[in-house]
């Protein structure tokens, strides 16, 4: 069984439009307990369809399944290349 490490770097993707977004929904987070979390706006990779939580190696999936579970999200898919083991992106 895979446990939940909250020391796990989360990147916050605000792709909204919406100024400070990804800060409010990192600092929901970081009350949850993660201690790794920092804010950022996309960087030209390719955004996905919907809101999401990515996770890179399948031992972070249980956390990024709690990150998406303390964020309201739905949607978590194993994503290959991130800049961070556990990448959320918000949109609209």
């Amino acid at each position: 069984t895979q446990s939940v490490d909250k020391s796990t770097a989360v990147r916050v993707v605000n792709a909204t439009g919406i100024s400070g977004y990804a800060g409010t929904k990192a600092g929901v987070l970081q009350q949850a307990g993660y201690t790794s979390v920092t804010a950022a706006n996309p960087s030209g990779s390719t955004l996905p369809d919907q809101t999401v939580v990515w996770y890179q190696d399948e031992a972070d999936e249980a956390t990024a399944k709690d990150v998406a579970s303390s964020l309201g999200i739905s949607e978590v898919l194993q994503q290959s290349g991130l800049s961070a083991p556990i990448v959320v992106v918000l949109l609209d």
